[in-house]
C-alpha cells in the first residue's frame, strides 16, 4: 500500500482551510473590538438641531386681498418675498412657496364656501330673481341668451347659475327648460 506523503512545501487543504477560519476569526474580532471603541448604542448622542416652527404669514385677509387684485400665486410669491425682507423678516422661516400659497388659496375658498352655504340655509323664505341678458359666450365668438337665477333671503343673495337659453324665443317654456 502506497501512502503519499505531502511534500513540505505544499500544505494539505485541511490546514489551508483552519489558517482561512483562523484569519476570518481574526477578522471579526478585529472589527469587533473597532465597534465597540466607539462606546455602545445606548451611549450615542445624535446632534440634532431643533427647528424652529415656521411662520404662518398667509391670513385670510391676504388671500382675500391676493383674489380681489386678481394676483397669481406666483406673482403673489414675487410680491410677499420682497415685502418679508423690507421688513426684516427672513424668508427661510416662513412658510413661503408657489404650491402653499396654492393650497391655502384652495382652502380658505373652500372654508368660504361652506361657510357661505350654511348661513344660507338657515332660512325659511327666499324669493327668486332672473332675468334674460345677452352675454358674448364663454368662446368669445357670439352672444348667446343667457338667464341669470339669483335665490335672495334676508338680504342674502346667492347666484345659482347663469344657463344658456335657445337664442330668439322668451316663452316660459324656454325659461323653464334653462332653469332646470
Amino acid at each position: 500500500m502506497d501512502v503519499e506523503e505531502s511534500s513540505p512545501s505544499q500544505p494539505s487543504t485541511s490546514s489551508q482551510t483552519i489558517i482561512a477560519s483562523e484569519k476570518s476569526e481574526l477578522l471579526i474580532t478585529k472589527s469587533l473590538s473597532e465597534a465597540t471603541n466607539f462606546g455602545s448604542d445606548l451611549e450615542y448622542d445624535p446632534s440634532i438641531q431643533m427647528k424652529r416652527p415656521k411662520i404662518n404669514i398667509l391670513t385670510p385677509k391676504l388671500i382675500s386681498a391676493l383674489d380681489r387684485a386678481n394676483v397669481s400665486s406666483r406673482n403673489a410669491m414675487f410680491i410677499i418675498a420682497p415685502i418679508l425682507t423690507s421688513v426684516g423678516i427672513n424668508i427661510e422661516d416662513t412658510t413661503l412657496s408657489y404650491s402653499t400659497i396654492q393650497r391655502t388659496r384652495m382652502m380658505f375658498r373652500k372654508d368660504l364656501a361652506q361657510g357661505l352655504k350654511n348661513d344660507f340655509k338657515t332660512h325659511d323664505k327666499y324669493v327668486v330673481h332672473w332675468d334674460g341678458k345677452i352675454l358674448q359666450d364663454i368662446t368669445g365668438s357670439k352672444s348667446v341668451d343667457r338667464l341669470p337665477i339669483l335665490l335672495t333671503a334676508f338680504g342674502i343673495e346667492q347666484l345659482l347659475g347663469v344657463p344658456k337659453m335657445d337664442s330668439g324665443t322668451w316663452t316660459a317654456e324656454n325659461q323653464t327648460s334653462a332653469i332646470l
